[in-house]
C-alpha cells in the first residue's frame, strides 16, 4: 500500500547523476500538486538500465554504472540476451553484450527504487 511513482528512462536522455535527481525532483513535485495530494514514498522504474551485469559489459567510469549505484537494484527474472533490441545493432556495446552471452553471461532486467528522502542526497553511491 505504500504508494510509489514509476517512471520511465526516455532514450537518448544524459544519463547524470544531476539529470536524473532533477527528473526525481519535478516528479515528485508535480503529482501532489495535479493528483490529489499524491506523495509518493518512492521513485520506481524497470529496465535493462538497472540490469545487475552491466559491469560486464561498461566501463567503469560509464555515466550508467554511476547513476545507478545511488540506486538500490533489483534483479527481475526475466532476461534478455544478445540480441537486445534496445541497444542500436552493431553497436559496440550490443557487441560487448554478445562476447558475454557466449561467455555464457545470462543478463537480466532489473528494477529500481529510490525512496523520496533519498532524492536529496542522490548521486551519492548507496554503502
Amino acid at each position: 500500500g505504500t504508494p510509489t511513482l514509476d517512471i520511465h528512462i526516455p532514450s537518448k536522455i544524459v544519463y547524470t547523476s544531476e539529470t536524473i535527481k532533477d527528473a526525481f525532483k519535478q516528479a515528485v513535485e508535480y503529482y501532489p500538486k495535479h493528483f490529489n495530494g499524491f506523495e509518493p514514498k518512492a521513485i520506481t522504474a524497470y529496465s535493462w538500465l538497472y540490469c545487475p551485469q552491466l559491469h560486464k559489459v561498461l566501463p567503469p567510469e560509464s555515466n550508467i554504472l554511476a547513476v545507478n549505484a545511488g540506486m538500490h537494484l533489483l534483479p527481475m527474472i526475466e532476461t534478455f540476451d544478445s540480441t537486445c533490441t534496445f541497444i542500436r545493432p552493431g553497436s559496440s556495446l550490443q557487441k560487448r553484450f554478445e562476447e558475454e552471452c557466449e561467455k555464457g553471461t545470462e543478463f537480466h532486467f532489473g528494477m529500481m527504487y529510490t525512496t523520496t528522502p533519498e532524492i536529496e542526497t542522490f548521486g551519492k553511491k548507496l554503502i
